[in-house]
């Protein structure tokens, strides 16, 4: 799969557009306490809590991007919505527009359990892209933490 970073697109809308089916597999979604990255990125208070999605996302079948997303509780409807398919088109469903993000990339190694999630061997090199997310107003709408299988997945800059 390869995705362009300079536009902000949906995993869904990159296997689209390289001619791979997409898949996820919902792994948690939960409220869970904003940590000091989330009050910074997302405009958080201590005390705060955000909605944490955790998701395997599959390309033909095969697991590529393990992805936890931290949205605030503005987002709370998310619990209960069906995440198995594009986050992004449900979001626009709300109206909101995810318009603008910031990427690090950086290189890191298969821990357990993520191992196990991406079906690789724990020590597997991946890459791990942290993402902040912005809205069309140009507010946060979410960040994203992901571990990416380098055989599955370019990423054009």
């Amino acid at each position: 799969i390869s995705q362009n970073l300079k536009n902000v697109h949906s995993f869904h809308d990159a296997c689209k557009q390289n001619g791979i089916v997409p898949g996820t597999r919902v792994i948690s979604v939960s409220s869970v306490p904003a940590d000091l990255t989330d009050q910074k990125e997302l405009g958080l208070k201590s005390g705060d809590r955000v909605i944490e999605t955790l998701r395997v996302r599959m390309a033909d079948g095969v697991p590529g991007v393990l992805e936890r997303n931290h949205f605030s509780m503005a987002f709370a409807y998310l619990e209960d919505a069906d995440l198995n398919g594009s986050l992004y088109s449900l979001l626009r469903d709300y109206g909101i527009e995810p318009k603008d993000a910031t990427h690090d990339i950086s290189l890191t190694y298969a821990r357990e359990p993520e191992a196990g999630m991406l079906e690789v061997a724990a020590g597997t090199p991946l890459m791990k892209l942290h993402e902040v997310i912005y809205d069309q107003r140009g507010r946060p709408l979410h960040n994203s933490f992901q571990l990416i299988r380098g055989d599955r997945f370019i990423f054009r800059i």
